[in-house]
């Protein structure tokens, strides 16, 4: 099923992340969520036990960093696609 948010009903971004003309449609907050491997390997070993990636219901998941490393970034690029990083 093809669904639409029309421009009027689209939802701002939380305050302070982001432009001031900058929306989503369907999420919550923020189009997407990224996650990397090493950060999640790193809390589950904190925890002491596996922890599910599904947990933290990412739409994207790094490999080959540093954990946390994403928290720092300003910007990804997946292939032609520059993303802005708005919130750690």
């Amino acid at each position: 099923r093809m669904v639409h948010v029309p421009a009027d009903r689209a939802r701002w971004l939380p305050s302070g992340y982001g432009k001031v003309e900058d929306k989503v449609g369907f999420a919550d907050g923020f189009p997407l969520l990224l996650i990397g491997q090493a950060s999640l390997d790193d809390l589950s070993a904190k925890v002491g036990r596996p922890l599910e990636m599904l947990r933290f219901r990412p739409n994207l998941v790094v490999e080959g960093s540093e954990a946390f490393a994403e928290d720092g970034w300003k910007r990804i690029r997946i292939g032609d696609i520059e993303f802005r990083l708005l919130k750690g």
